[in-house]
């Protein structure tokens, strides 16, 4: 993201050829891709003034107006407090509903809130794998956490 840009010049910087001017319709379009999924954002806002939590949405809301059906997500909840930590993990809920979500993370909360499908991998290699309920039941463990324990240990 380019801080001096608002959200939609950064969303619109990758559709436009180089030259050619902003439309200016660009704010309504963008404040319409978020709401038809559920973020709220201020197209109009410059990057520089937004929490860390409005700058990952918009770049969700950004890959979501082009239409990305697969999307991977690198630690999207780190940084974030509680709250902004529920909304998100509420957001990528429903972004998986119709698309392919990849989410990497070391927050097994967030992988048990949000996950149908979960890859343990230990240095490159898949060591387990099936829906969090499974993996669960398979360590006899109460949650994601002693799963993670079981299976990956403490290096």
């Amino acid at each position: 993201l380019v801080d001096v840009f608002s959200a939609a010049d950064n969303i619109w910087m990758g559709k436009e050829k180089p030259g050619f001017a902003l439309k200016k319709d660009r704010y309504a379009k963008i404040r319409e891709v978020a709401e038809r999924f559920g973020f709220e954002i201020d197209p109009r806002k410059q990057v520089c003034n937004m929490a860390v939590s409005e700058k990952q949405t918009l770049e969700i809301i950004k890959v979501l107006y082009y239409g990305a059906k697969i999307i991977i997500l690198d630690e999207p909840t780190a940084g974030l407090d509680p709250r902004e930590r529920l909304r998100l993990r509420q957001y990528i809920s429903e972004l998986a509903q119709d698309r392919i979500v990849f989410l990497t993370t070391h927050i097994v909360s967030d992988i048990e809130s949000i996950a149908g499908d979960v890859l343990l991998m230990k240095q490159g290699e898949l060591v387990r794998h099936g829906a969090p309920e499974e993996l669960i039941a398979s360590c006899g463990g109460k949650d994601l956490e002693d799963v993670y324990m079981a299976y990956l240990g403490v290096d």
